[in-house]
């Protein structure tokens, strides 16, 4: 989408979040990172002759092609922000509305959680995988490591989990739907353990609690990255846990205040700004219906050639000159070598002459 409204992508700087890489890549991330992008990009352009057959399937052959929908695009909205996710150019046409635009207003937890929250002397864990990867799920290893950890640690854990385990230790909990952004918010929680979902992320960073990341597919690796590199938490693979190694990693981030602090730093960065991202998103979709549209503030980058765009052109009329002026300067060198001999030959003959 970013390239179709004409806005700068750089596969090294911004890989797609579907890659498991940090924020400095090595030369062969560079590469994969490049050789993904222009392969997604070739696969989106079979995916939309594919849908426009079911367009015309479905609505018939005088809807618009797809392609020419897209290019008529006013303005694209991005939950990101540039503190938790990236820090890049972007045209007029494309607004970030991130900064926890999704986040509901603060709701009373049930009585019964409220109350088992409020007495958890030592503060609580929670932990949950999401709607997708459900807890049950994981290896049967896995679980064992899990629980004989938490039976260990002086904390409640509250977890997502949607059936009963039957040899659970007694500061557990289990409950098959929580109200996340709620408990986070309570001031018992110490820790989010995570699947680094996006806006579980965002959730714990604005309730100012540090994670433990174990994801699982998809973009949950990169931002899995992205906790630990911005020093929110630390990261674990849940198909390798080690109970030593978790029962540390837990510790560390519960104990070492660092954590949490540069949480509560980031989140009062990305809310310090003029407006919500849901006003931003209110204010430019009445902009383009204002102007009917938005083609005036159209990227210059959709009405140059790739190559261009690339610098290829310019790179070999300069790769161009400087072959030839260093061509003609050995040709001159030669000459002039040429002449010298030619000179001292003429030199000794004389001298041999007379």
């Amino acid at each position: 989408v970013y390239r179709t409204l004409g806005n700068p992508t750089h596969s090294s700087l911004y890989p797609d979040n579907i890659l498991p890489f940090g924020d400095k890549l090595s030369l062969w991330q560079r590469v994969a990172s490049f050789v993904f992008e222009y392969g997604i990009v070739a696969y989106l352009g079979d995916l939309v002759q594919n849908d426009q057959k079911i367009v015309a399937k479905h609505f018939g052959d005088d809807y618009p092609p797809l392609g020419e929908i897209a290019n008529n695009i006013s303005m694209l909205f991005v939950n990101a922000d540039p503190i938790f996710h990236h820090n890049r150019p972007l045209v007029p046409t494309v607004v970030q509305i991130g900064s926890g635009s999704h986040r509901s207003t603060p709701r009373p937890l049930p009585k019964k959680l409220q109350s088992t929250l409020d007495h958890a002397s030592d503060g609580f864990i929670y932990f949950s995988l999401g709607s997708n990867m459900k807890s049950e799920f994981l290896p049967a290893n896995t679980m064992e490591v899990l629980l004989s950890v938490f039976a260990e640690l002086p904390y409640t854990v509250l977890w997502k989990f949607g059936e009963e385990i039957a040899n659970k230790s007694d500061n557990v909990i289990v409950a098959k739907w929580l109200p996340q952004e709620d408990v986070l918010r309570h001031p018992n929680c110490k820790l989010f353990i995570t699947q680094c979902g996006l806006q579980s992320m965002d959730e714990a960073i604005y309730s100012h609690v540090p994670m433990v990341g174990m994801p699982v597919f998809g973009d949950q690796f990169f931002n899995a990255k992205k906790i630990v590199n911005k020093g929110l938490g630390l990261e674990l693979d849940y198909q390798r846990l080690e109970r030593e190694h978790f029962k540390k990693t837990v510790l560390e981030v519960i104990t070492n205040p660092r954590y949490r602090s540069t949480v509560k730093q980031l989140a009062e960065l990305a809310q310090d700004q003029p407006m919500t991202g849901t006003e931003k998103a209110v204010w430019w979709t009445e902009y383009v219906i204002r102007h009917k549209g938005a083609r005036h503030l159209r990227s210059p980058l959709l009405d140059i050639p790739w190559y261009q765009y690339l610098l290829l052109d310019v790179i070999g009329v300069l790769l161009f000159g400087v072959s030839v002026t260093l061509y003609s300067m050995v040709v001159f060198v030669r000459w002039l070598i040429r002449l010298i001999r030619r000179r001292f030959y003429a030199i000794s003959v004389k001298k041999k002459s007379s």
